[in-house]
């Protein structure tokens, strides 16, 4: 199992250079007790690349391949001694138009002190990766779990031209009343 601890000094850096981020991929899967252990450290970030290697400065990094479709974000560093990866401006390709996904954290939850990805948006992600089996655990806790459905992002997702028709089948079973 990953040690959350062993994160904490990076998010720290990033709070305190006022660098939006959140935790995603198998982190929140734990977070919402949808798997049993973290596989890496998925950190999204909304800031300039410049401004993003300046915050982890004492830290190695290499720059990873973040285009390759259906990948479409501004950036993608890997902090191999954290197993954390980091995308900046987490996007996907969809037939050549660019699908921008917010950071979006879950409202008033933190989880050892740091920020998670609403679980909405991570059910377009794992769509878009080619991942159905992440996006239907995803859409059962949103469906089944009493916890709060962030309807306002669903409809802003929704709001977009560029989900599949798949994605967008999902997102509006969440918010028909």
């Amino acid at each position: 199992m990953m040690n959350p601890q062993e994160i904490v000094p990076l998010i720290k850096r990033l709070e305190e250079n006022n660098i939006a981020y959140s935790l995603g991929g198998s982190a929140m899967l734990y977070v919402l007790g949808l798997v049993d252990s973290v596989n890496d450290w998925d950190v999204m970030v909304d800031c300039p690349k410049s401004k993003f290697i300046e915050a982890i400065a004492a830290y190695d990094w290499i720059e990873k391949e973040s285009g390759d479709k259906p990948f479409a974000s501004e950036y993608r560093l890997e902090i191999k001694s954290l197993d954390v990866d980091v995308i900046g401006g987490f996007a996907f390709d969809v037939d050549g138009r660019r699908l921008e996904l917010p950071l979006c954290p879950i409202p008033n939850v933190k989880w050892h002190g740091m920020n998670v990805s609403s679980p909405e948006v991570w059910y377009v992600a794992y769509h878009m990766m080619g991942r159905p089996e992440k996006a239907d655990l995803i859409m059962e806790y949103l469906q089944t779990s009493n916890t709060y459905v962030n309807r306002d992002l669903i409809k802003s997702l929704l709001a977009s031209e560029n989900l599949t028709y798949e994605i967008r089948e999902g997102l509006n079973t969440l918010v028909e009343d």
